[in-house]
């Protein structure tokens, strides 16, 4: 029951037929070494056909008076993950929240590490979150924990697990007309939309959250190294998906003109790539075709910048090599969904 003071931390968690991992999501949450008495749940569910809110109402029956408050919010369908988490915001009283996946198994120290980081921080740094570590034997996956864990890494996706200060909500809420089962990019819109205002965001690579999206949790692994390559095809794929395009379009709009230079340049760059190459090969003007490389090398350094752990450099010049490949990739989706939205006005 609801004590004589408002809770410290609010917790949202979102779910929909999560049956196969929520257990473990809730069982991080009551081993959290953190004082539950200051601390609010608010599960809203999608309204899920499997066994979750079974699993949900079991757990609050159990658990309930070690909390602040638990209260459940439940959709008469799944209206997406954006509207769930809005909800859920806009029931909240912490004066800190946490949002929660319902694939994420936080280690005991997760609440009380990032209170710690964002009480102590800057007002202007709204929120903080762990590392998360996929229950993955992906290569990419694993590359990419090794380069992270140990550091501090400015942030700009709203999921997962990540504690905000309550002031985010002036910013505004989700955008509801992004995030599954309609598109995608609603975490990384709203990250742009709080950098836009001068906000920012940590990851904290001393701090582990584990994710166990699309896995088998009883077993714990995936198929290993052939799931890369799925991932990469699938990925290209999208570039074409309306719903991918849409997303990455609203992304792109809220960005702050910092990170849209950025995209531009990507976009310039690989658009340039083809036309060079052919116009080098037949004039024989190596030399427009050495800017583009030097062009694009300053470009990867900046990418690195941001992937560099000295510990583990080669790994570093690896994943960020893979992730700037990705980016001059993405940069054609974005000029391919800005012209067809510039088709659609004209």
């Amino acid at each position: 029951m609801a004590g004589s003071y408002e809770p410290l931390i609010t917790i949202v968690l979102t779910t929909f037929n999560s049956e196969r991992v929520i257990e473990k999501t809730l069982k991080g949450i009551i081993e959290q070494d953190f004082p539950l008495n200051r601390v609010e749940l608010i599960i809203v569910d999608g309204g899920s056909k499997d066994n979750t809110l079974k699993i949900i109402k079991e757990f609050i029956k159990q658990y309930a008076k070690k909390f602040y408050d638990v209260n459940i919010i439940i959709h008469d369908k799944n209206y997406g993950v954006s509207k769930a988490r809005n909800d859920g915001l806009k029931a909240s009283r912490g004066k800190y929240l946490l949002i929660l996946d319902h694939d994420i198994y936080m280690e005991r120290n997760i609440l009380r590490m990032l209170y710690g980081f964002l009480s102590n921080s800057p007002s202007r740094i709204i929120g903080a979150m762990p590392l998360l570590v996929p229950v993955s034997n992906n290569l990419l996956d694993r590359w990419l924990v090794r380069v992270l864990e140990g550091r501090i890494k400015e942030n700009y996706a709203v999921a997962d697990c990540i504690l905000l200060r309550r002031n985010v909500i002036e910013i505004g809420y989700y955008d509801e007309t992004l995030g599954p089962p309609f598109t995608i990019f609603e975490e990384r819109e709203y990250g742009a939309r709080i950098a836009s205002k001068g906000f920012k965001i940590y990851m904290l690579g001393w701090i582990k959250a584990y994710h166990y999206c699309n896995v088998e949790v009883e077993d714990g692994e995936q198929n290993g190294d052939r799931k890369t390559f799925s991932r990469i095809s699938s990925a290209l794929r999208s570039l074409i998906n309306e719903k991918y395009l849409y997303g990455l379009k609203k992304w792109f709009k809220s960005m702050p003109l910092t990170q849209k230079i950025r995209w531009f340049t990507y976009s310039i760059l690989s658009l340039l790539f083809i036309p060079l190459t052919t116009i080098s090969i037949i004039t024989k003007m190596l030399h427009l075709l050495i800017a583009w490389f030097i062009s694009a090398a300053i470009l990867y350094i900046d990418t690195l910048k941001q992937y560099w752990n000295y510990k583990v450099f080669y790994i570093s010049f690896t994943y960020a090599f893979v992730a700037y490949v990705w980016r001059l990739i993405r940069a054609l989706g974005l000029v391919l969904s800005i012209s067809k939205y510039l088709q659609g006005k004209s």
